[in-house]
C-alpha cells in the first residue's frame, strides 16, 4: 500500500473520531470500494459549506501522495481539515 499520510504521524484520531469518520465514509459511499474519488470527495466535502478554495486546500493536504482518490486514512485527514477550517483555522499542508 501507499506510505502512511504524513499528518497521521503527528495527529491520531481518537476512537470516537474514527467511529464518526467511519459513518461519514459510509455516507460518502466509499465503504464498499475502499476509496473515495476526487469527484466524490468534492461533492461530499462541498456539503460542508466551505469555499471552493478551502476545499481545494483540504484535498491537497489529504491527497498527499497525489493518487486522485482518498483511502480511509486520507479521508480522516480531510475530515480533520474540514473541522479545522470550519473552526476558522488555516488549512496548510503538513
Amino acid at each position: 500500500g501507499p506510505p502512511p499520510h504524513p499528518l497521521l504521524a503527528v495527529w491520531k484520531p481518537s476512537p470516537l473520531e474514527v467511529q464518526h469518520y467511519q459513518a461519514l465514509w459510509a455516507a460518502a459511499g466509499a465503504a464498499q470500494s475502499g476509496a473515495l474519488s476526487g469527484a466524490g470527495a468534492i461533492g461530499f466535502l462541498g456539503a460542508s459549506g466551505l469555499p471552493r478554495e478551502v476545499l481545494r486546500q483540504v484535498w491537497e493536504v489529504a491527497d498527499a501522495h497525489k493518487r486522485s482518490f482518498l483511502g480511509f486514512p486520507e479521508f480522516c485527514v480531510a475530515m480533520r481539515c474540514v473541522s479545522m477550517a470550519q473552526a476558522g483555522a488555516a488549512v496548510t499542508p503538513p
